[in-house]
């Protein structure tokens, strides 16, 4: 039997057969920046989590979600349906690699999980890493990128590495990269990159910050802050 999670706008039913809400995706859904208008791909949308968010930030965009779950593609179907935004919301059934549209913005929260398997077929399908990697993710974008158009992400730091390796996509450069803390003093535990399809010029890397609790446990002030329009309370 699933959940429902309130926020301010909106409120989301959650499943035992797609991700469910994480901070991640939170996160990833008031960092990443969309335009004032145009076309958002969220790929691999579980809920509809994200695509939820941009359409609260971006009043110009439409948004278009896809998943490989039938079951999420449902439970997202069914949030959007019952949100104020459900005439710029669609989503469907699909892998992104089938995808031929080009888009203005892609956002993806990529499944992080490498353990066993779950009992759950479709908790196991939303979790595995499978096809939708970040490396596969960022391999594809290119093609699904229009001209200057961007893809942002969030992907778990390994080995406590300070950078990831950002010039390996030749056909994109990274353009903003924040540093995810659980605490203070404690390591990066997430990454929250952003991409832009190659174009004339390059400005840089913007590098940030963000620790998510204090040494007490508590929200930070820049996490109540970034947070401040979704959260009933942080």
């Amino acid at each position: 039997m699933g959940s429902v999670f309130q926020f301010q706008k909106f409120y989301l039913q959650q499943s035992e057969s797609a991700m469910p809400l994480t901070t991640d995706a939170v996160l990833l859904g008031v960092w990443a920046e969309v335009g004032e208008s145009g076309t958002a791909l969220d790929i691999g949308t579980g809920t509809g989590i994200l695509s939820l968010m941009i359409a609260q930030r971006y009043p110009g965009v439409m948004v278009h979600a896809i998943d490989i779950n039938e079951e999420a593609v449902k439970l997202a179907e069914s949030n959007f349906e019952n949100s104020p935004w459900k005439d710029r919301l669609s989503v469907r059934k699909g892998c992104f690699k089938e995808l031929e549209e080009k888009w203005d913005r892609i956002v993806c929260n990529p499944p992080f999980f490498r353990g066993s398997p779950s009992r759950k077929s479709g908790t196991h399908t939303a979790r595995q890493i499978g096809p939708l990697s970040h490396t596969s993710l960022l391999n594809r974008a290119p093609v699904l990128l229009n001209p200057g158009a961007s893809v942002s992400l969030i992907v778990e730091c390994e080995n406590d590495r300070k950078s990831p390796p950002l010039n390996q996509f030749p056909e994109l450069r990274c353009r903003r990269i924040c540093r995810v803390h659980p605490q203070p003093g404690t390591p990066a535990h997430r990454l929250l990159l952003e991409y832009q399809k190659s174009g004339q010029g390059d400005s840089g890397i913007e590098e940030t910050s963000l620790t998510i609790r204090n040494e007490a446990g508590q929200y930070t002030e820049e996490f109540k802050k970034i947070t401040r329009g979704f959260y009933l309370q942080a």
